[in-house]
């Protein structure tokens, strides 16, 4: 896959560990689809492979309608890596026009934690509870025009 601004690839290695990545600018995070396989909100009773690229496209799609929404000055949270204890996303900011912040976060909240909740509907969490936010350390904010970002999320929905 061509790295965009922003991407993030569904690589089936038959283990659940170590075969998501999230493309951001010049870096790449190397993340777990367990939780995806796990997800209780689309197909529960299925753990394969074919279950985990429909989680992941329905958590590209959210994050594509938020930023689609996102108005001037406002702030939208997109998750990516689901762990045992703790949850990232990317903080994205929308200034004026169409040029996009983003920042990669963490979060060890309760109710954050990778298993608390589904990454086919992680719009249900954001509204439940409150999130204390930390940057990762040594990450730059990108800037990115909205189109950009966009498209980068079109061309990781299309190699799924």
């Amino acid at each position: 896959m061509r790295c965009r601004v922003l991407t993030l690839e569904f690589r089936d290695d038959g283990g659940a560990h170590g075969d998501l990545l999230l493309h951001f600018g010049e870096t790449t995070k190397v993340c777990d689809s367990y939780f995806f396989m796990l997800d209780n909100g689309l197909r529960p009773d299925d753990e394969s492979p074919e279950k985990t690229r429909k989680v992941v496209a329905a958590l590209l799609r959210q994050w594509s309608a938020d930023l689609r929404a996102l108005e001037p000055g406002a702030t939208a949270y997109l998750p990516f890596d689901f762990s045992d204890q703790y949850s990232g996303w990317i903080r994205a900011e929308l200034g004026d026009g169409d040029g996009l912040d983003l920042a990669l976060v963490w979060t060890a909240t309760r109710g954050f934690e990778g298993w608390a909740f589904n990454p086919s509907d992680y719009k249900r969490q954001l509204r439940r509870h409150t999130a204390a936010w930390q940057s990762e350390p040594d990450q730059p904010t990108l800037r990115a025009a909205r189109p950009d970002v966009l498209a980068g999320i079109d061309t990781s929905l299309r190699s799924l």
